[in-house]
């Protein structure tokens, strides 16, 4: 009695580890699943705005741009007919207006299309981001890049990536009052990385108001479905530094 109840403990103790072996494999399978998943569902998700983005900037630099343009046209000419009399500095000013409109409207479309990320890549994409921003005057956005591949990223790590560093190009203008604003893009074996600090006011990371967050929040979520990570540095006064690295996956 004594050996078949050693032998039953035995079997008994056997089976609880196959079966705790079984269960943990079935849970890296459903996480991976759940995994792949996200990427499949963010891709599809990233692919529909993608197409929603260039269909809005199509309508805009088409119809809405072609009127502004057209409408300036006959403004110019009324503004030159009304030199020199009463009216002449009113329709100066709208006149300015609408020119300002028209490059609002542009730079919309512009920033709505996809097709530079689509077509010259990310670094690219992000070099022109940075141009464009120190254009202003008001602040100046250095790039340095190191180790830069000349392989593609998969396009959905691309998109995330690059609206996530526009997520904090915004919130570096809305809130920092910098001047100075050093992005670096470096690639190192199997990961991205892309480091922005600014030489801005700073905040105390602890006490933000997570409700609102400067938006800084989307960003993590944008990266979690591909592996990415997110992290942000800031002391009062001391500016701000946030890093993204994502897996460099290259595009199949």
């Amino acid at each position: 009695m004594l050996g078949l109840t050693i032998v039953y403990i035995s079997r008994l103790s056997v089976q609880k580890s196959l079966a705790k072996k079984t269960e943990e494999l079935y849970q890296q399978k459903t996480v991976q699943l759940v995994d792949e998943n996200s990427v499949k569902t963010l891709g599809a998700y990233l692919d529909g705005e993608t197409t929603e983005r260039q269909r809005l900037a199509g309508e805009l630099h088409d119809r809405l741009g072609s009127q502004l343009a057209t409408v300036k046209i006959y403004y110019d000419r009324i503004e030159d007919q009304l030199k020199g009399l009463e009216q002449f500095k009113q329709v100066q000013k709208a006149n300015t207006l609408l020119g300002e409109a028209y490059a609002d409207v542009r730079k919309i479309a512009h920033d709505l299309s996809a097709d530079a990320l689509t077509q010259f890549g990310l670094e690219h994409t992000i070099a022109e981001l940075c141009e464009t921003l120190s254009s202003s005057g008001k602040l100046s956005v250095q790039l340095s890049s190191l180790g830069i591949s000349n392989n593609r990223l998969s396009s959905t790590i691309e998109l995330v990536v690059f609206r996530s560093i526009q997520e904090l190009m915004t919130n570096i203008i809305k809130h920092s009052e910098a001047s100075t604003v050093l992005v670096l893009l470096k690639e190192k074996e199997d990961v991205l990385m892309v480091r922005i600090s600014d030489n801005g006011k700073g905040f105390d990371t602890s006490s933000v108001d997570k409700k609102t967050g400067f938006g800084l929040q989307n960003i993590p979520k944008r990266l979690a479905p591909i592996g990415g990570d997110f992290s942000i540095e800031s002391e009062i006064g001391k500016g701000t530094k946030a890093v993204i690295k994502v897996p460099n996956i290259s595009k199949s």
